[in-house]
C-alpha cells in the first residue's frame, strides 16, 4: 500500500463522495469540501429521470458500504433513477456512512488553489514544484480557513457555471441586465408554482444539450396545457436537427429524448 497522503476532494457530488470512498479504503486521511449540501447540483434537476441505469451509477465498493449498514438502494440494477431518488437512496446515506461521516465539510466554499511557498511563476517544469503541499483557500460561515493537502482532486463540476449566451461564448449585451427573466437550470414544470411563470407567456430557449432537449419536451407539454405559450428554440451550427441519433443507444431514454426533441 502506498504511504498515507493527505487527499483533499472538491465537491460532494456523485464524483468527488466516490473519489472519497476509495481514498479513504487506501488508507489515505481524506476530506471532501462542499460549497452547498451533498448533491447540491443533483437538488436543482432532481425531478429529471436519468438516462443510464442504477447499475451504471452506483460503484461495486459504495454498494457493499451501504450493505454492509443494511442498506438496499435498489432492487433492479436495470432501471433508471430520477436524480432524487439517486440522492436519496445511494449518494447521501454514502456521504453520512461510517467511511465518511467526519469526511465531508458542507457548506465550505473553495475560493482559491495554490502551492506552499510557491507562486504562478516559481519553480517551472521538472517536479520541484509538485513536491510543495497544496493550500487551498476556503470559506465556511464567514470565515476563511486554509486546508493543507499532498493531493487535490477537483470534483466540484459544471453544472452551476453557465455558458453565457452571446456570440464567442461572452455575455451577450443586455444578459446581464435580463438575468432576472433567465432560467439557468432545469425547472420542474410539473409543479403548479414553478408553471404558471412560464405559461402563457413567449420562451425563448437556447442551446442544444440534453438539458435543452428536456426543457423543450417539457415546455412543449406546457404549451399543450397552455395553448397561449409560445416557444422559440436556438441553437448554433446550421444542422436541420439538434440532436444525432446514435444506432443502438444503449441508453434508450436518451434516444426517446433525443428523437422527441427532433420532432419538436
Amino acid at each position: 500500500m502506498p504511504p498515507s497522503r493527505r487527499v483533499l476532494v472538491l465537491g460532494g457530488g456523485p464524483v468527488g463522495i466516490e473519489a472519497a470512498l476509495v481514498a479513504v479504503r487506501l488508507g489515505h486521511e481524506v476530506r471532501v469540501l462542499e460549497a452547498g449540501r451533498v448533491g447540491e447540483s443533483l437538488r436543482s434537476w432532481g425531478h429529471v429521470r436519468m438516462f443510464s441505469p442504477w447499475e451504471m451509477n452506483a460503484s461495486n465498493l459504495g454498494l457493499r458500504i451501504l450493505a454492509g449498514e443494511g442498506r438496499v438502494p435498489f432492487l433492479d440494477p436495470r432501471t433508471e433513477p430520477t436524480g432524487h431518488e439517486y440522492l436519496d437512496r445511494y449518494l447521501l446515506p454514502l456521504a453520512t456512512s461510517r467511511d465518511l461521516r467526519r469526511v465531508v465539510r458542507e457548506r465550505t466554499r473553495v475560493l482559491a488553489v495554490g502551492r506552499d511557498r510557491t507562486v504562478k511563476e516559481d519553480l517551472p517544469g521538472g517536479d520541484l514544484r509538485s513536491r510543495r503541499p497544496f493550500r487551498v483557500l476556503a470559506e465556511r460561515d464567514g470565515r476563511r480557513e486554509i486546508h493543507v493537502a499532498d493531493l487535490v482532486i477537483d470534483a466540484s463540476g459544471t453544472w452551476g457555471q453557465p455558458r453565457p449566451l452571446g456570440n464567442g461564448g461572452i455575455p451577450a449585451p443586455g444578459e446581464r441586465e435580463a438575468e432576472p427573466f433567465i432560467e439557468r437550470g432545469l425547472p420542474d414544470l410539473s409543479d403548479p408554482a414553478i408553471a404558471r411563470r412560464f405559461a402563457s407567456r413567449a420562451i425563448l430557449l437556447v442551446g442544444a444539450g440534453h438539458s435543452a432537449a428536456t426543457s423543450v419536451v417539457a415546455l412543449a407539454r406546457l404549451a399543450a396545457r397552455h395553448p397561449l405559450t409560445r416557444i422559440v428554440w436556438v441553437y448554433r451550427g446550421d444542422r436541420r436537427l439538434p440532436y444525432g441519433r446514435v444506432p443502438g443507444d444503449p441508453l434508450p431514454g436518451r434516444d426517446a429524448l433525443c428523437a422527441e426533441a427532433n420532432r419538436l
